[in-house]
């Protein structure tokens, strides 16, 4: 890798609760032609692994064209927006059928002033977890129709929530796709810009589906793999997705752990 020290990544079937996996995973080091630069994603396909399989395609290369785009109003964050909502509509326009699926989507940049920035983005519950000096620092937001600011919303465009589900059905209240439910399930993301310098003060950022972190806290993720052995680094992520087994998490588990500085 030359954006980052080392990248790794592990996806889980679960064959004992799962019989299709519907994550997908994305990795790009030298994002863009440059290589300080780097892409990172997680999708996690719901209904299906058709929208989660059209992200891992299509979205890193909406993201691009719309940076590329010489706007000197138009902030990154605004810019990532734009191609989460482009992706969307060609997302519902070209897959067929009623699948969905969240996204977290990880940007390493370099600014004018030559610090690295991290652009994390996401929809639905998949997750980013950055280790700053051993503690644990999340830098998305879990859009779930317990949330009262999302039920408020959701509400005020027309729907309703029941059993902490959108119209009794999606446990996610935003997402890729899902255009059954498109009125009040939309796919505008939160995004968390972070300067992480110095750089070995945030020695690696974990990413993942909700199969692996629903089963630990946040801290007990960062925990683990900081005392992961130097050796042991390249198989981090299967390390992680494991721990989830032996739990008994009952999802197909994604995990990327990436070695910053």
């Amino acid at each position: 890798m030359h954006c980052c020290q080392l990248v790794s990544y592990h996806e889980e079937l679960n064959p004992s609760y799962r019989k299709t996996m519907e994550d997908r995973i994305k990795i790009i080091d030298g994002f863009m032609g440059n290589s300080k630069q780097g892409f990172f994603a997680v999708y996690d396909g719901h209904g299906g692994m058709e929208v989660a399989t059209f992200l891992q395609q299509v979205l890193h290369q909406e993201i691009a064209k719309q940076i590329s785009v010489e706007e000197s109003d138009c902030t990154i964050e605004k810019k990532l927006q734009r191609a989460y909502a482009v992706t969307d509509v060609m997302c519902c326009k070209s897959v067929a059928g009623f699948a969905g699926s969240t996204a977290i989507t990880v940007l390493l940049l370099e600014n004018e002033k030559h610090q690295r920035v991290l652009y994390t983005s996401n929809v639905g519950d998949s997750r980013a977890v950055l280790c700053h000096r051993g503690n644990a620092c999340r830098l998305s937001v879990d859009h779930l129709a317990i949330q009262p600011e999302e039920v408020d919303r959701i509400i005020k465009c027309g729907g309703f929530v029941m059993h902490d589900r959108v119209l009794g059905v999606l446990a996610v209240s935003r997402s890729f796709g899902d255009r059954a439910f498109k009125n009040y399930v939309i796919a505008q993301p939160s995004t968390n810009v972070k300067i992480i310098e110095p750089v070995l003060d945030f020695p690696f950022l974990v990413i993942g589906c909700d199969g692996l972190w629903n089963e630990f806290e946040d801290q007990e993720i960062i925990d683990f793999v900081s005392s992961i052995e130097h050796s042991k680094r390249e198989n981090a992520a299967k390390l992680l997705t494991g721990l989830v087994l032996e739990k008994n998490g009952d999802d197909n588990v994604t995990a990327v752990v990436i070695y910053i500085g």
